[in-house]
């Protein structure tokens, strides 16, 4: 998953990425922590993304607002169900 920056208002920047659920399940709740680095691979901010009633097929948009500035970041699955 590749995140675009799509907005930026007053200094917090919003990335988005579209992500196709190419499982053979549906999920009722969905969640993953995007974990961002600066320079030196240190966290310096956690976001949570919340997808609910994701269907096999769909495609649907991951999304999250920051005003910290990271070179990469790292996506970790939060909760499954």
């Amino acid at each position: 998953m590749r995140f675009k920056q799509t907005k930026n208002d007053y200094g917090y920047k919003t990335y988005s990425a579209n992500v196709k659920n190419t499982t053979d399940f549906s999920f009722k709740s969905f969640s993953v922590n995007v974990k961002l680095l600066n320079a030196n691979k240190t966290v310096i901010d956690t976001q949570p993304i919340f997808i609910n009633d994701w269907d096999k097929g769909q495609t649907n948009r991951f999304e999250f607002t920051t005003n910290k500035r990271f070179s990469n970041y790292n996506i970790v699955k939060d909760l499954v169900d």
